[in-house]
């Protein structure tokens, strides 16, 4: 629910400090009182991707490595602009994808739109310091579209405090492309803490902060702070994770813990982020209501719910539901194996994680990297190398008839069985999840024959 404004109608109206609110204001920026220079920083990157500003490496705005980030410190003027953090030109391979940039204001008629069905989990979006300073209106609209999309924004703890350290910073983030200038890093740490404080106060927003024993390991620090967050939520919670971030060391670590991640690249607008997400939580986990994963059951209640849901559905409509389910799942698995084997040489074997996007290529991939990879996880399957290679032409595409759905939902839930072997209980728990709704939709299109 949106918090109410003090700017959000009338003209010429003011701030706290006297200034009056342009009425091109966005939305975001009428409800938290964002200025209008702040907002220029996700919309200065080049074509290539990368902003323009000061500094190298990860780029990450944390008190220890702001000096290394900053060309050149100025004191703080009324009127600089700011354009954000410096990206470097490479192509993060764990990008959703690029989209339109918005570049208007958000349209009156998005609150009007008809709301997603519920995921089973719940989408939870977890954010390191450096994305929270430089897409503050990304995350606002984020947060307006959480209703529409059944998320929430979590804020580590480790952020929060960042956050306090970096309000009294007198460096600045130069525009070395066009006025030279830029706006303090304490200024844009205030300006996050304002919008923090105004959404942990109320109640009825989506975003929430972490609380000090919603974690696993206490002693983690900074960026491994930020990943046990994620791994707490994934764990403890009703939650689909996913690392908002532009440090490659950290997604390259959620990635290798099966935690999703977005950067930001040119292009990518909040409605991408959420509509992106939301469909990846339903391609993993289903529709349904919200519940903790370890809690539920498919028993023989749970199985005549899901009868009731899908009766209405025919033979097409259900196999090409589990093939669209069964494809990313299997895809998904695939990418954590190569990243937690190969770790950092992974650019050095030719692969590249979130490449895989049909079945046909799954068969590809396993049967490229059979010997080095996954001979190891298909120790006790009757499957080879030469099975990859002349795989079923049946079971790489929809299954058209129900003895081929049968045989096709065998088949994979085996490979994933096999692919998960070396998974958390939890991770498998999740599994299992997912197979007993493709055993349930499977065994609809039986009666239906």
């Amino acid at each position: 629910m949106r918090l109410p404004s003090l700017y959000a109608s009338g003209n010429d109206k003011v701030d706290d400090r006297g200034a009056k609110i342009p009425s091109e204001l966005t939305v975001a920026e009428k409800a938290y009182d964002i200025p209008s220079h702040a907002k220029k920083h996700s919309r200065s990157c080049s074509s290539s991707g990368s902003c323009n500003g000061g500094g190298s490496g990860s780029n990450k705005y944390t008190v220890a490595d702001i000096d290394k980030i900053i060309a050149n410190g100025k004191s703080r003027t009324a009127h600089h602009n700011f354009t954000g953090t410096v990206f470097d030109e490479e192509s993060s391979p764990h990008d959703l994808c690029p989209a339109q940039r918005r570049t208007s204001p958000l349209p009156a008629e998005l609150s009007e739109k008809s709301t997603m069905e519920p995921t089973i989990l719940v989408t939870t979006f977890v954010l390191d310091t450096n994305f929270m300073i430089s897409h503050l209106e990304i995350l606002e609209t984020l947060r307006i579209l959480s209703s529409q999309y059944h998320h929430r924004i979590v804020i580590p703890l480790t952020v929060i405090q960042e956050l306090d350290g970096l309000k009294g910073s007198s460096k600045t983030v130069e525009d070395i492309s066009s006025e030279k200038n830029g706006e303090t890093i304490g200024s844009l740490a205030r300006w996050a803490n304002d919008w923090l404080y105004r959404n942990l106060a109320n109640l009825d927003s989506s975003v929430i902060g972490q609380k000090l024993r919603e974690s696993i390991d206490k002693d983690c620090v900074k960026d491994n702070s930020i990943l046990d967050c994620c791994l707490y939520f994934q764990g403890n919670s009703d939650s689909f994770v996913i690392l908002l971030s532009n440090d490659k060391n950290l997604c390259l670590k959620a990635l290798k813990e099966g935690i999703p991640t977005v950067s930001y690249r040119e292009g990518m607008s909040p409605q991408l982020i959420a509509s992106m997400s939301y469909t990846e939580n339903v391609n993993r986990y289903g529709l349904g209501s919200s519940s903790r994963s370890e809690d539920i059951s498919m028993d023989s209640t749970a199985v005549q719910d899901c009868q009731r849901k899908h009766s209405g559905m025919n033979f097409i409509e259900v196999s090409t539901q589990i093939f669209r389910e069964i494809t990313p799942a299997v895809t998904d698995a695939i990418d954590f194996i190569m990243i937690s084997e190969y770790g950092n040489e992974l650019e050095l074997v030719d692969y590249i994680p979130n490449s895989l996007i049909s079945l046909h290529d799954v068969s590809k991939c396993i049967a490229k990297y059979w010997i080095s990879i996954f001979a190891d996880y298909f120790i006790k399957s009757p499957l080879k190398q030469n099975s990859w290679k002349t795989l079923n032409p049946n079971l790489v595409d929809i299954p058209r008839n129900y003895p081929s759905l049968s045989n096709f939902k065998m088949f994979w839930t085996d490979v994933l069985y096999n692919l998960f072997s070396k998974r958390s209980d939890d991770d498998n728990t999740r599994l299992q999840l997912l197979i007993d709704r493709w055993n349930n939709l499977t065994q609809l299109c039986e009666h239906a024959k």
